[in-house]
């Protein structure tokens, strides 16, 4: 089944789908993470189509957009880093409160980051954690992809233009903050991890992913995806990721055990 659902956060609203077998005996979530500028779907329905497969395995999994990105309410120039987060605990809590035992995560791109953080601050409460293409150093990695001219326009005005979205000081300052430390944070999580990552990825470099399977050692598995890019956008990329990562969460949410 999939039903639309609705999260309030303070005065405003995440929206999203909830997908559960039926019946469900509420053995285990799935919490799906887009990333920056995306939004529940997933590039080309990658999210949508794990939600139904995960379902097919009487798992079920709640994705929604963040505040400020698809349905949701508020602007993506007040998105922060933070905020997503914050976000993403409150979708941890609606899923313990929907009475689920066992919990995994999968987060894409920056949603890989706000997973690992997740992970990192919640470690009891997360039993599989799953990053595609993620960022792990991400105030470099926006360092890094910045222009002079959005530099600029960060300073004069408080806010820049990426790709026809507004993108907020507050944002900046915080990656340049030194308080955004997810490899620092993840390392709090002990449970399994599955890192997926494309070789030719120009987004979020492959060194993010080595880098979080140095952390993880024995604990994380790294499945490189041979040129693909960013967001697997080839059929069979597609499929090797979600095949992946279907097996990975049946495994260790012991589903059917």
């Amino acid at each position: 089944m999939k039903e639309a659902v609705q999260l309030k956060d303070g005065e405003y609203t995440l929206w999203g789908f909830y997908h559960h077998p039926f019946p469900d005996d509420k053995k285990a979530c799935v919490l799906i993470f887009h990333g920056f500028s995306g939004c529940q779907p997933g590039p080309h329905f990658m999210f949508r189509d794990l939600s139904r497969l995960l379902e097919k395995e009487s798992i079920s999994s709640l994705r929604f957009d963040f505040l400020g990105s698809g349905e949701s309410d508020g602007d993506f120039d007040d998105m922060t880093f933070s905020d997503e987060v914050r976000e993403a605990e409150l979708i941890l809590t609606l899923a313990k409160e929907l009475g689920y035992k066992k919990i995994g995560v999968v987060g894409l791109s920056m949603g890989g980051g706000v997973a690992a953080m997740l992970a990192g601050r919640r470690p009891k409460d997360i039993d599989a954690l799953c990053l595609w293409s993620a960022a792990g150093d991400l105030p470099r990695l926006f360092e890094e992809g910045a222009t002079e001219d959005m530099k600029k326009s960060i300073e004069k005005l408080g806010i820049t233009d990426v790709g026809g979205l507004l993108l907020s000081k507050a944002f900046i300052d915080e990656m340049r903050s030194g308080e955004v430390n997810i490899y620092g944070t993840v390392s709090n999580y002990e449970g399994p991890v599955l890192i997926v990552h494309g070789d030719a990825d120009p987004t979020v470099p492959i060194e993010h992913a080595y880098k979080y399977k140095e952390i993880f050692g024995d604990k994380g598995e790294l499945f490189v995806v041979k040129g693909a890019d960013h967001v697997y956008s080839n059929k069979v990329w597609t499929n090797n990721v979600l095949e992946k990562t279907v097996s990975f969460l049946k495994l260790h949410l012991r589903v059917g055990k």
